[in-house]
This record gives structure tokens, C-alpha cells and sequence, in this order.
């Protein structure tokens, strides 16, 4: 086959070798999904599932603990609905569903019109973190390293999955659209970052910011005085000038 019958059979399948290269693409962009996927249900069943199903059933001890205190009074049947409207995605429903919840129940704070000297009772309410300082902080329970390793495939999923044109192929393929990530704690002694790359600068940007750098070093050789007048460097300038000297030596030497 000569380049001209080679030419026009490429050009002439162009749609057959685009569906190709796009069904490649799709291919191997949901086999990396389904990577995210296994890695991020391994670190939940393996650790955080048993972890947080024990931290909403507390939290749903405690509200019923409140509730044979007091009652059923306004203010208390108020605040305990809130709770177990946030609690009864976790106990029944999938993966989102109870990151969901755990992110909801480190956020939950009773209303401030709450009186808590009449419901001192109702304060537990405030402290119903799934996660805590120190358990995050303990080195051989491993919850704070899957936490990270989960929200890391969550995010890497969520990009992908997010982009064309796999977004509206997701559902067809039995695909989540989006992982819920755990949101980062308060503590001062932890930060829980999930981002795992780097933007890189653009060539073009990092030209500009030199040159702005640049260009306010040389504005800074110029300063003002407190009466806004100029001061400029001092410059000392070369001169051709030879200086003569006062005395003639060639007499001097003659009268020795």
C-alpha cells in the first residue's frame, strides 16, 4: 500500500478512528475509577465502616437517653428530631450516606436559644464528634491514615468522574457520580489534607511574575522622604580629567 492509498484510508475512516480513541479513552478512564473505588471501599469496610456505625449508634443513645430524662418537651423533642433526622441516613444507607452523616454530626450544635440550665443534659448534644483529637492522633488504631487515604481516592475519583465526557456515563456504566469526602477537622494538632498534587505553573505565568518582581526591585531604588522629595542613588561618575600638579617636579629635580 503506497502513502497515497494509506492517506486516503485514514482520512476516509476518520469517524471510525475517533470512536476508537474516544472508546479507549472511556475504557481506561473507568478501569482508573474502579481502581479509586476498590481502594476507597478497602480503607472503609477495613477500618471506618465498624468505626463509624459504633459513633451513631452512641449518638443515638445519647438522644434517646435525653429523651426519657425530659421527656418530650418542645425545646428538647426539637433539638433530638434535628439529631435523628441527621443520624438516620448513617444506620441504613450507603457509603455517602454515612460519610454524610459523620460530617453532619461533627458539624451539629444545638440552638442557642436552647436553655441549657433548665436542659443541662442537652449539652452531650454539642459533643457528639464521630471523630476525636486524640483518636485521630493515636498512631496504632490506623483511623487517621485510612480517613486520608479515603479522602485522597475520593478526590482523585471526583476529578475524574467529573470531567467529559465520563460525567454522563457514569450511571450507565453503574457508576456514583461523586464520593462525600470527610471534611477536615478543627483540632489544632491535626490537619487533614487530601489534595495530593500540584498545579503547575504555566511557563507564560512564571515570565510575568518574574518580570513584576523585577520591576518592583528596581522601584524600590527609588525611595521619597517624609516631604515626597526624590532621593536618588549617588552615582559617581568617571571623568577623563588628568589633575596637574601644583608644583613643577622637572625643577625640583634640576635643583638637586
Amino acid at each position: 500500500m503506497n502513502k497515497n492509498n494509506l492517506a486516503n484510508a485514514v482520512f476516509g475512516n476518520l469517524f471510525l478512528i475517533a470512536l476508537i480513541i474516544i472508546g479507549f479513552y472511556i475504557f481506561y478512564t473507568f478501569k482508573e475509577l474502579s481502581k479509586r473505588v476498590a481502594e476507597m471501599k478497602k480503607q472503609f469496610d477495613k477500618v471506618l465502616d465498624s468505626y463509624i456505625t459504633e459513633k451513631i449508634k452512641k449518638a443515638k443513645e445519647t438522644a434517646d437517653s435525653i429523651l426519657k430524662t425530659y421527656g418530650r418537651e418542645d425545646a428538647v423533642s426539637t433539638e433530638i428530631t434535628r439529631l435523628l433526622l441527621t443520624i438516620e441516613k448513617g444506620e441504613s444507607g450507603n457509603l455517602n450516606d454515612k460519610v454524610d452523616t459523620c460530617n453532619a454530626l461533627n458539624k451539629f450544635k444545638l440552638n442557642e436559644q436552647v436553655d441549657l440550665e433548665r436542659y443541662p443534659e442537652l449539652a452531650k448534644l454539642n459533643d457528639l464528634r464521630v471523630f476525636t483529637e486524640e483518636e485521630l492522633n493515636q498512631m496504632d488504631n490506623g483511623l487517621a491514615l485510612a480517613r486520608r487515604e479515603y479522602n485522597a481516592q475520593a478526590f482523585l475519583y471526583n476529578a475524574k468522574a467529573g470531567g467529559f465526557p465520563i460525567q454522563y456515563l457514569t450511571k450507565l456504566f453503574g457508576f456514583k457520580g461523586y464520593y462525600k469526602i470527610f471534611e477536615t477537622q478543627s483540632f489544632e494538632n491535626y490537619s487533614d489534607n487530601y489534595e495530593v498534587f500540584e498545579e503547575v505553573e504555566q511557563e507564560e505565568d512564571l515570565m510575568a511574575n518574574l518580570n513584576q518582581k523585577t520591576k518592583k526591585e528596581e522601584e524600590k531604588k527609588v525611595e521619597f522622604n517624609a516631604n515626597n522629595e526624590k532621593i536618588e542613588d549617588i552615582v559617581i561618575e568617571h571623568t577623563d580629567t588628568v589633575f596637574k600638579p601644583s608644583v613643577d617636579l622637572t625643577s625640583l629635580n634640576n635643583r638637586k
